[in-house]
């Protein structure tokens, strides 16, 4: 119960300090692209290349996550069928 008080808690001061960041700069920057340009402002780069971060981070993970969790199925399942001959 602590324990998920405390991520809470850390979960709430993460987004509070991300919004203080959000509205103290007001700063533009200009962005060149191969084809274009534009003006950003900086609190709004940092957001997108954090969520982009975050997203190629979970991209990455997903294969193996799913791998592991099919194994963990198939082990269950072998034991809860090893399980249930025994008892015969």
């Amino acid at each position: 119960m602590l324990s998920r008080f405390i991520f809470s808690t850390l979960i709430v001061s993460f987004f509070l300090l991300g919004f203080v960041f959000h509205m103290k700069n007001e700063q533009t920057v200009l962005v060149d692209y191969i084809f274009s340009e534009g003006s950003f402002k900086v609190s709004w780069i940092v957001l997108i290349s954090m969520l982009t971060g975050s997203l190629l981070a979970a991209l990455t993970i997903l294969p193996a996550y799913l791998k592991n969790a099919a194994k963990i199925w198939q082990m269950k399942k072998k034991r809860k069928n090893a399980f249930s001959n025994n008892q015969r």
